[in-house]
């Protein structure tokens, strides 16, 4: 059978692409990425070398195929737990906006015991509660654990565009050094 290669001596193989134009191992890399969201990392498990997932690994997300591919696995990811951008916007909203206040009676100033006497968004910022009983009398201690705020302010930031990744700068700076030897001559005089 004839595919058309016959004759090529070329030594390099030809990289497969998929239809958006990013190699096999960058689709490995693509897989990784939208898993961890670190690009080392995801380098690294793609199969690139330590040296290249240290120096370079954030150029791949730079790459218009590469970025496209994130951006659709992505999107496939969400449609298949049936959430979009908004439900997770929403919850890291609710977290952020978290007050412990909320988990008290207002007119007596207990602790509400019952989970399902909380206001929604309360319940729904705590990442749990745990229930440690004292003594046989009944007495009881309730430790609740809410979400990170600070992890759910940066998150929500960075998702209205509020600050950048060292990976997503895409300036650079350009430092000019002079030397004064402190004898009145200026470098290059």
């Amino acid at each position: 059978m004839h595919n058309g290669s016959a004759g090529n001596t070329n030594p390099i193989k030809s990289r497969a692409v998929d239809k958006l134009g990013a190699s096999q191992k960058q689709l490995k890399f693509v897989k990784a990425y939208v898993r961890c969201r670190n690009a080392r990392q995801a380098a690294l498990r793609a199969g690139y070398s330590e040296s290249f997932a240290r120096a370079s690994a954030s150029s791949l997300l730079r790459r218009a195929a590469v970025a496209a591919a994130i951006e659709k696995r992505t999107e496939k990811a969400m449609r298949s737990v049936d959430l979009d951008a908004r439900d997770i916007l929403h919850e890291l909203k609710t977290i952020m906006q978290f007050d412990l206040r909320e988990l008290f009676d207002q007119e007596s100033g207990k602790l509400i015991t019952n989970p399902h006497h909380l206001p929604d968004d309360a319940a729904r910022a705590l990442v749990n509660a745990d229930v440690i009983v004292l003594d046989r009398t009944g007495s009881y201690i309730i430790k609740v654990n809410p979400g990170n705020k600070l992890r759910a302010i940066e998150l929500l930031g960075r998702s209205l565009g509020m600050w950048q990744d060292r990976a997503q700068k895409n300036e650079r700076a350009h430092v000019t050094f002079s030397l004064d030897y402190g004898d009145g001559e200026g470098a290059g005089q």
